[in-house]
C-alpha cells in the first residue's frame, strides 16, 4: 500500500490489479499492470510534475512501470538476461524516469522507450551482492546496501559521495527497511522497537521504542509509526540551530537572547541589540522560519516575541512575511489538533501548498475548516473556496442518491435550498456543474431546481437540453437575446428531434420560428411551407406559391407546376382577403395557359410571358386576329 502525492491510497494486487481510493475509502480508479503477471515487487515514485508513478517486479523477473497511477499507461524494461532475479532495483525521477537494477554485480538503467544500458562504475563491489537501493525525496542522491553492510551513497549520476559501514547497528538489522532521514541521515529498524540512524558523516544514533515500529520517509525526516502514536524524526532545520544552537554567532540567536532577557527583566538587552544592529532584518527572518519550524507553541510564541522586538527596530518595517508565517504557524497548529491529525511539519506545508491542504481537507469531509484555511490564507477562490462548495454539494448529491437507492425518497426541494443557501455569497459557484452531477445521478428533479438558479445562460440551456427539457431550454434561448445561443439549441433540435417535435416547439416562440424557417428556406423549403400551412400562415404561403411559380423554369410542353402555384397562390390570398391581388394571380394563370398555345408560333420565344400587353402586341403585329380579340375581351383591354 502506498499513498500519491494527491493523496490516495494505492493498492497493488498480486495478479497485477492496481486499485485506488479515497482517503475514505470510495474506489476511485482501477487498471491492470498486465494480463498475466504475478507481482513479487513494488516500487512508488514521484514525477517532477506531482504525479505518482508505481513500478513492480513480476514473478517471471520483469519490470513493469506507469508513470501515473490516476492516468495508467503500463510500459516494460526489456529483458536483459533471461531469468535473472535483480538482487536490487529502484526507480529515479531526477531527471528522467529511470530504473536502477543490479543483477550479479553488474547494474543497468533503463528508461520508457529505451533498452537497459551497462553502467560503467568503478567505485562498484564484485564480490558479494547489492541488497537494497533506495533514493532520497527527490532523487538527487541514492543509498546503495551491499550484503557486506557497507551503504554506498551516490548522487544522481551514479558518482560515489561517500561510504558508511553499518557494523555497529547490529546483526538483526532489517535491511529492507533502509531510507532516508532528510538529506544528510540514514535510517533503519535495528530491531522490531529500535531505529538506528546514521549521518553522512558516520554519526549514529539509535531510539528505542516500547511498541513496535514502522517507518516512512517525508521530506525532511522519516514518520515513526508505533501501536498508539506518530513521530516524526529530522534533522535540526538550519533556521532552528541558528537561533538556538549552543553558542550560535547568528544575529538570529543574539535576537532571541535579548528578547528572553527583556522579558526577565534582567541588564544586557541594549548590549545584544546593539551587536547586531546592521543585521536586524536577518535576525528577523531567521527567528521567524525558526518559529515556523517548531511544533511547541510556547517555543512558536517565543521566537514570535523576539522577531516583534527586531521588527519594531527596523527603520523600514515590512510587516508582510512576519504576517505569512503567523498565518501559516496559526493554520499548521490547528491541523495538529488530535481530531484533524494533519501533523504537517513546516516544510511539508512549503512542499505542499495550501491549496494541496485545502484539498486534503475537502477528501476527508472537512469542510468548514477547508472553508476557513482557504479564506484566511487567501487560497484563490478557483482553488479554494469554490472548489471546496463544489465537492460538498457533489457530495450531499452522492448521499441523496445513496438514500434513493435504499428507498428513501430524499427532500429535494429542502436539498436545493441548502446547497444555494450555501452559494449564495459566492456567485462563481456554478449551480450547472452541481445539476450535471444530479442528472448523471438520476435526480432530475433536484437538477431542475438548481439550475433555476443558475445564473450563466448558457450553462443553464446546456444543462436543460441534457436532462431533455428541449422546450424550456428553447425558451430560455429566445428570451436571452443571444442569437449565437439561440443557432446553438435550433442545431441541437435538428440533430437529436423529429421535426414534427421541432416545429410544434417553435409555433410557440415567434422569434425561434422566425430563425427555424430562415434555416428551413435553403435546407427544406417544403418543410418550410408545411409549417405555413400548420399555421395558417396565408401570406407566406402566398409568397412561397409565387416565388415557386416564378422560379420554374417555362417548358414548351407542360408548364402545370407554374400555373398550379400561381392557382394555389390566387387561394391563399382569397384567405387573406387581398381579392385585387388574387385576381392579378389568376389573371396570370390565364395567360400562361394561352401562352402555351403558342410556343411554337413565329417570334414567339422572345415575347414576357407575364405581361398581356406584349403578348397582346405580338398577336397584332402578326395577324393574330382572333387571339388579339380574345385578349381584349378576357383581360378588359381598353384601346390605350
Amino acid at each position: 500500500m502506498y499513498w500519491t502525492r494527491c493523496h490516495r491510497l494505492v493498492i497493488v494486487n498480486i495478479r497485477g490489479r492496481v486499485l485506488v481510493y479515497t482517503p475514505l475509502g470510495k474506489l476511485k480508479y482501477q487498471f491492470m499492470i498486465d494480463e498475466e503477471i504475478t507481482v513479487t515487487e513494488t516500487r512508488i515514485y514521484h514525477g517532477g510534475v506531482g504525479n505518482t508513478g508505481l513500478a513492480v517486479l513480476s514473478e517471471n523477473n520483469r519490470i513493469y512501470a506507469v508513470n501515473s497511477v490516476m492516468e495508467a499507461v503500463p510500459w516494460r524494461i526489456p529483458d536483459v538476461a533471461k531469468g535473472s532475479h535483480p538482487s536490487a532495483w529502484n526507480v529515479l525521477t531526477s531527471v528522467q524516469v529511470t530504473i536502477l537494477f543490479v543483477i550479479g554485480s553488474a547494474f543497468y538503467a533503463g528508461m520508457q522507450g529505451i533498452a537497459p544500458h551497462l553502467l560503467d562504475l568503478p567505485w562498484k563491489f564484485d564480490h558479494g551482492e547489492y541488497i537494497n537501493i533506495v533514493p532520497n525525496w527527490d532523487s538527487s542522491r541514492m543509498t546503495l546496501l551491499h550484503s557486506s553492510f557497507v551503504v554506498q551513497i551516490i548522487d544522481s549520476d551514479f558518482s560515489l559521495l561517500s561510504t558508511l559501514s553499518l557494523f555497529t547497528a547490529g546483526d538483526s538489522i532489517v535491511t529492507s527497511s533502509l531510507t532516508w532521514c532528510g538529506s544528510e541521515v540514514l535510517a533503519l529498524k535495528r530491531t522490531r522497537r529500535s531505529l538506528y540512524l546514521i549521518s553522512l558523516c558516520s554519526e549514529t544514533h539509535i531510539y528505542d521504542f516500547e511498541n513496535y515500529v514502522e517507518i516512512d520517509m517525508e521530506l525532511d525526516g522519516i514518520k515513526v509509526f508505533t501501536t498508539n502514536e506518530v513521530v516524526l524524526l529530522s534533522q535540526v532545520p538550519d533556521a532552528v540551530g541558528d537561533v538556538l544552537g549552543v553558542a550560535s554567532p547568528e544575529p538570529g540567536a543574539i535576537l532571541y537572547e535579548a528578547s528572553e532577557k527583556l522579558i526577565e527583566g534582567t541588564y544586557g538587552v541594549y548590549e545584544y541589540i546593539n551587536m547586531i544592529e546592521d543585521q536586524m532584518e536577518k535576525a528577523v527572518q531567521q527567528c521567524l522560519l525558526a518559529a515556523a519550524h517548531q511544533f511547541d507553541t510556547i517555543s512558536q510564541k517565543k521566537m514570535l516575541r523576539a522577531a516583534s522586538l527586531g521588527k519594531s527596530l527596523l527603520r523600514r518595517q515590512d510587516a508582510s512575511q512576519f504576517v505569512d508565517i503567523c498565518r501559516v504557524i496559526r493554520v499548521l497548529n490547528f491541523l495538529r489538533k488530535p481530531y484533524i491529525g494533519m501533523a504537517l511539519s513546516f516544510a511539508q506545508s512549503e512542499e505542499l501548498k495550501m491549496s494541496a491542504v485545502v484539498d486534503r481537507l475537502t477528501d476527508l469531509g472537512q469542510w468548514p475548516l477547508a472553508l476557513t484555511i482557504s479564506e484566511y490564507m487567501k487560497v484563490p477562490s478557483k482553488n479554494g473556496v469554490y472548489r471546496v462548495l463544489a465537492h460538498w454539494a457533489l457530495k450531499k448529491v452522492e448521499m441523496a442518491k445513496a438514500a434513493k437507492e435504499v428507498g428513501k425518497m430524499p427532500d429535494f426541494k429542502a436539498l436545493s435550498e441548502m446547497i444555494v443557501s450555501k452559494f449564495t455569497n459566492y456567485p462563481e459557484v456554478s449551480f450547472a456543474d452541481v445539476a450535471m452531477k444530479a442528472a448523471s445521478a438520476n435526480l432530475n428533479e433536484l437538477a431542475e431546481l438548481l439550475l433555476d438558479k443558475e445564473t450563466c445562460l448558457n450553462r443553464q440551456v446546456e444543462m436543460l437540453m441534457k436532462l431533455n427539457k428541449i422546450d424550456r431550454a428553447l425558451a430560455k434561448a429566445a428570451k436571452s437575446q443571444q442569437p449565437d445561443l439561440l443557432h446553438y439549441v435550433l442545431t441541437y433540435l435538428k440533430r437529436t428531434q423529429k421535426k414534427e417535435v421541432i416545429d410544434h416547439l417553435v409555433l410557440k416562440l415567434p422569434q425561434v420560428l422566425c430563425l427555424y424557417q430562415d434555416y428551413l428556406k435553403e435546407e427544406a423549403p417544403r418543410h418550410l411551407l408545411a409549417l405555413y400551412v400548420q399555421k395558417d400562415d396565408f401570406a407566406r404561403q402566398s409568397l412561397y406559391y409565387l416565388k415557386e411559380s416564378e422560379s420554374t423554369p417555362w417548358n414548351p410542353f407542360d408548364n402545370k407546376d407554374k400555373v398550379e402555384g400561381l392557382l394555389k397562390a390566387e387561394m391563399s390570398l382569397n384567405k387573406l382577403r387581398e381579392h385585387t391581388t388574387a385576381q392579378l394571380a389568376a389573371e396570370t394563370a390565364e395567360l400562361f395557359g394561352i401562352c402555351e398555345t403558342l410556343d411554337r408560333k413565329p417570334d414567339f420565344n422572345d415575347v414576357d410571358r407575364t405581361s398581356v400587353r406584349c403578348v397582346y402586341m405580338w398577336a397584332v403585329g402578326h395577324r393574330e386576329d382572333n387571339l388579339a380579340e380574345l385578349l381584349r375581351k378576357k383581360f378588359k383591354l381598353t384601346e390605350k
